[in-house]
């Protein structure tokens, strides 16, 4: 991987342009989408605070990502490095892809739809890895009592053996991510940065009605600061 300078741009200086044949692609205003022959690894979830760092490290590296999301979240995908978003709501958006051919997909939401979507994305080749596991509620496995632990246990081996015959690999990132102390040494290193649509008073209930809202709709460009 090549390394290349990458800065976060701002929101305000970032024009985002929706492509007329494939409503579910937008970019930034002036890229030639000849780019997009260069990319070949997508990121589902990207708006999601881990997405976005995902983004940002690999767009720091010179790695050309599109990302998944919604499209009121396509700037700040876009602010973070990527080359492209896909609208999550066409096709759960990797099934927008069009000519895309797609070697690594990383799935920052988890559940069996978005991991169907992923496999029929990379065709017959690649390598699907999630950091958010197999099933909705993998992150709450451990509050899920013994049958729920099995469950998921059972869900990842089966994933593992499959992927051992299949020509799609599969990954299950989780587990490495839990060190939070060190995620946080890293992401201060790399000076990754976060696009933030604006700061919330905890203590002002108006406010927080509006930001739980905006969040809701899916109208919030960034990430929101609660603050006390």
């Amino acid at each position: 991987i090549e390394n290349s300078p990458h800065k976060n741009k701002t929101l305000d200086d970032l024009t985002v342009v929706q492509d007329d044949e494939n409503k579910a692609l937008f970019m930034e205003g002036g890229v030639d989408q000849s780019i997009l022959k260069e990319t070949k690894l997508a990121v589902v979830g990207a708006s999601s605070t881990i997405g976005l760092m995902i983004v940002d490290i690999l767009a720091s590296r010179g790695v050309k990502v599109v990302g998944v999301s919604s499209s009121s979240s396509a700037a700040a995908v876009l602010a973070n490095g990527a080359v492209a978003v896909l609208d999550r709501h066409v096709s759960g958006g990797l099934g927008s892809k069009g000519d895309l051919e797609l070697d690594i997909v990383i799935d920052c939401v988890g559940g069996d739809e978005i991991e169907d979507t992923a496999r029929k994305a990379l065709g017959s080749k690649g390598h699907l890895i999630t950091i958010a596991g197999p099933g909705d509620n993998f992150g709450d496995a451990f509050d899920n009592g013994a049958k729920g632990q099995l469950g998921h246990a059972g869900a990842i081996a089966s994933r593992s053996f499959k992927s051992m015959f299949s020509s799609i690999k599969y990954t299950l990132a989780a587990m490495p991510l839990t060190g939070g102390e060190k995620i946080l040494e890293q992401l201060m290193k790399e000076n990754v940065k976060s696009v933030i649509d604006s700061e919330v008073d905890m203590f002002n209930e108006e406010d927080m009605h509006k930001a739980v809202t905006k969040v809701n709709n899916h109208k919030n460009k960034g990430r929101l600061v609660f603050v006390l």
